[in-house]
């Protein structure tokens, strides 16, 4: 039996509680702009949070340096909160959106983690050198202990927000299968799924990704499974080339299928992909 065509996001209920992590940076223009039109297609409420973040000190260095140098210090922080500020209001005019600013002084994970603990998922840049070593870390430390999806956007490219054609990577993981469960809403609403395996056990019985294919038909997506081998490529730069050839415009995939100190190491499809990304990801664990 064929499956149905996929809902339009009206007819589905899609993500309805979105989040971005709005850190002053080179691509915080098109973070935004992302985020905004992506929760404009999903019919989602949008919040930009600010990790108000002191330099940290010692608490000797803290005495030396006096309550003058402390309150300057903070003064630079609020001067970037109201470039933030700003930024976001462009974005939600430009956009025809509303979007929530909020703001709250720690580090940036701390922050970001108790906001996202309560959004769907949580839009954040790709892991980039010129941000700040705790945003640059941010995306796959929430990956990690948020509880919610990830959605990680390139530091270079104009993204629409639509999920015209969804790519799920499938290696019948657990994080994998997590991945998909999470990005459901965003399935319903896509034009286009395809289940991709790479390097597929050539013993195996059944077309890999047929039966989460076949799952998938049963909640409204139309998705084909489809395979491909990496050849001299890592996993992770097979999949991205793959990508590329279908022309998707998002890639859903479970993160990190061994530890992230392994593959911090040694490497991995996780870290192929954050580093390489050319279209916005959404990440599980």
């Amino acid at each position: 039996m064929t499956p149905s065509r996929n809902p339009s996001p009206s007819q589905t209920a899609g993500f309805r509680d979105l989040v971005v992590f709005a850190e002053a940076g080179p691509d915080i223009a098109l973070r935004l702009a992302f985020a905004a039109r992506f929760a404009k297609r999903q019919g989602a409420h949008l919040a930009a949070i600010h990790a108000l973040t002191e330099p940290v000190l010692p608490s000797s260095a803290r005495a030396m340096a006096g309550h003058s140098i402390m309150e300057a210090f903070r003064d630079q922080v609020r001067e970037e909160a109201a470039k933030v500020r700003d930024a976001v209001a462009k974005a939600a005019a430009a956009e025809g959106v509303e979007i929530e600013y909020r703001e709250a002084w720690g580090f940036a994970e701390d922050v970001a983690l108790n906001h996202a603990r309560h959004a769907d998922a949580i839009v954040v840049p790709q892991p980039d050198g010129q941000l700040p070593p705790d945003v640059a870390a941010l995306g796959e430390a929430l990956v990690l202990t948020a509880g919610r999806p990830v959605i990680f956007v390139p530091n270079a490219g104009n993204f629409a927000g639509t999920t015209k054609h969804v790519v799920c990577a499938w290696n019948n993981t657990r994080e994998a299968a997590r991945a998909i469960a999470d990005a459901l809403p965003l399935l319903r609403a896509a034009e286009k799924v395809s289940i991709l395996s790479i390097d597929p056990d050539g013993a195996a019985k059944r077309l890999p990704g047929a039966d989460i294919a076949l799952h998938l038909a049963r909640h409204g997506v139309a998705a084909e499974a489809t395979t491909t081998y990496s050849g001299d490529l890592s996993v992770g730069d097979a999949l991205l080339s793959r990508l590329a050839d279908l022309g998707a415009d998002f890639l859903v995939m479970g993160a990190y299928g061994h530890s992230r100190a392994r593959e911090a190491i040694f490497g991995g499809a996780t870290r192929d992909v954050l580093d390489h990304m050319t279209v916005p990801v959404l990440m599980s664990h």
